[in-house]
């Protein structure tokens, strides 16, 4: 098992990869931490994983989960997301972000296990 934190000093206004679960490796994705540090209220701060999953038919099937979705920062609040819960992620999963303005950063904060024979 490796701790790992993973630090953006301000998410893109477009979506972007934070965080991609490498491969022959599981993730417990613990804590996301999000502050707005720019001197407005910030809209639209998002924070999703996108994952593909074999559906019934065993088909490969891309699943996207929002998070957190379209959340407003005032100027230095923040939200702090995992409360002791945890999200297992699998190799190639990610976990992606975007906000309205620039000044919005974010801390993750991971377990990886590598090793592990994926079934996919």
């Amino acid at each position: 098992m490796r701790a790992r934190s993973v630090f953006k000093a301000s998410l893109a206004t477009s979506n972007e990869v934070l965080y991609t679960v490498p491969s022959n490796t599981n993730t417990k994705w613990l804590m996301a931490f999000a502050a707005n540090s720019a001197g407005s209220t910030t809209s639209d701060v998002i924070i999703k994983v996108r994952a593909t999953r074999k559906n019934t038919s065993n088909a490969d099937v891309e699943q996207i989960v929002e998070v957190l979705g379209s959340k407003s920062l005032t100027a230095g609040e923040h939200i702090i997301l995992g409360d002791g819960n945890f999200t297992y992620l699998e190799a190639g999963d990610t976990i992606e972000g975007s906000a309205g303005a620039a000044g919005v950063g974010v801390i993750l904060t991971l377990e990886e296990t590598t090793g592990i024979v994926s079934t996919r």
